[in-house]
Order: C-alpha cells, then sequence, then structure tokens
C-alpha cells in the first residue's frame, strides 16, 4: 500500500521505488528487558537451531528473497541460560554466534542485516565484517520509564554515534505512537516525534523506518527506502 502511494502521488520526483525481498531471522526472542509496549520478547525461547536455521534458508531460496534480516532481543547473552546454549554450541559468545549466522545467510546468497539492539563501537567493528549493514530503532528522544525501564535515549544515540565512527552502514527509526505526557502510546502529540527526527537528522540518518510497536508477521517483507529497522 505505501509503495502504491508513493508510486501514485509522485512522492521522490517521480523516480522509481524499489525494494528487496527480505526474510526475517530471529536469533532469539529472549530480552532481558521489559518494555510494556513490546510484542517480541520472551524469557527462555534460546536461540534459533541449526535445523530452523537450515529451514530458513531453504524458505528464502524458494521465495526469493535477496536480503536477511537477523534480530534479536537486547544483549541476550547477559541472561544465564543464552551464555550457557552458547557455551554449549561450541560459540564464544552471542556475536560469534550472530557473525555464523550471517555468514550462512550470505553463503546463501542472502544480504545479512544485523539489528541486535545498542552495541559498543567495538562491538560494532567486530559484526562489520559480516554484515552488509546493521541498525537499531532510536525509538524516542525522550525516556519513558513506565514504558522502557531499561531504555535510555542517551544510551541509544550513543550507540548510532558508535556506528559512525565504526564506518558501519547504519539504520533506524521511530517507534510510532509515543506521547509525552500519560506514559502511554496512541497519543497525537508531536513533540516526541519531531524530537527523534530532530535526533535522528543530526545524526545523518536522514530516511527513517518505522514501527508501530509490534510483532512483525513472520515471512517476507518488502523493505523501501530508507532500509529496515
Amino acid at each position: 500500500m505505501l509503495l502504491k502511494a508513493v508510486n501514485e502521488e509522485g512522492w521522490g520526483s517521480g523516480s522509481p521505488v524499489t525494494y528487496s525481498r527480505s526474510l526475517t531471522f530471529v536469533l532469539t526472542h529472549d530480552c532481558p528487558w521489559h518494555c510494556s509496549y513490546c510484542g517480541f520478547r520472551t524469557d527462555a525461547e534460546g536461540l534459533l537451531s541449526e535445523a530452523n536455521l537450515d529451514k530458513l534458508l531453504a524458505e528464502a531460496a524458494g521465495q526469493g528473497a535477496k536480503e536477511a534480516l537477523l534480530i534479536s532481543g537486547e544483549r541476550p547473552d547477559s541472561l544465564p541460560h543464552i551464555r550457557r546454549e552458547l557455551e554449549r554450541r561450541g560459540f564464544s559468545d552471542f556475536w560469534d554466534f550472530a557473525n555464523q549466522v550471517a555468514d550462512r545467510c550470505a553463503g546463501a546468497g542472502l544480504f545479512p542485516h544485523g539489528n541486535f539492539g545498542r552495541m559498543a563501537e567495538e562491538e560494532l567493528i567486530r559484526l562489520r565484517p559480516h554484515f552488509v549493514s546493521m541498525g537499531m530503532m532510536l525509538e524516542s528522544a525522550e525516556d519513558h520509564f513506565r514504558l522502557a525501564p531499561e531504555k535510555k535515549a542517551a544510551g541509544r544515540i550513543a550507540g548510532i554515534e558508535a556506528a559512525g565512527r565504526a564506518g558501519v552502514a547504519f539504520t533506524s527509526g521511530i517507534l510510532v505512537g509515543w506521547v509525552r505526557l500519560g506514559g502511554k502510546l496512541g497519543g497525537s502529540d508531536p513533540g516526541p516525534r519531531c524530537n527523534v527526527h530532530l535526533a535522528l537528522d543530526h545524526l545523518g540518518l536522514g530516511d527513517h523506518g518505522l514501527w508501530s510497536g509490534r510483532q512483525r508477521p513472520p515471512g517476507l517483507v518488502a523493505v523501501g527506502p530508507s532500509g529496515l529497522s
């Protein structure tokens, strides 16, 4: 629908809108954070198995996907059961696991894009050779303790700045529905949205992805001009 509207209304000076088919590879839904709006996180799912990775790669090939979106909860190897599974499967840490999955995707002809939340500069540098691009949702330029008690805007901005220093092709975006007052989603106050767009523009990310805060449906997704987020 968005691509249809863009073409019919002539956005972008009549330039064609292109996209690539993408398949999402969830490395784990497990996350130590407790954002009240999130429909993604779980507590004890564990890591993507080798068998399910093989199935996803076969599905991507069968449906003509060109990109692989690798995602996870934030800092999953801060969870003891994830660390135990990584050790049992022979990985030094979660980034070692993510790099191997990215390499499997690249070997299958997919362009791997990683979105694992806030990362340090040295972690981004470590993953850079294995990923075509990476990203992280800024979500909001303001802190919302009731909605996201562990998530700090300053830390996420610092993560985007770290990606710039690391020379990583990076995407970001906003969480649609933040409101300034009331601690809930669904308000109409434009202030937080203006602030987050200003923050992204300041960081050099002029094209912003949008996310509703709900889990993406499984399967192929269309990726528009602003890339994946």
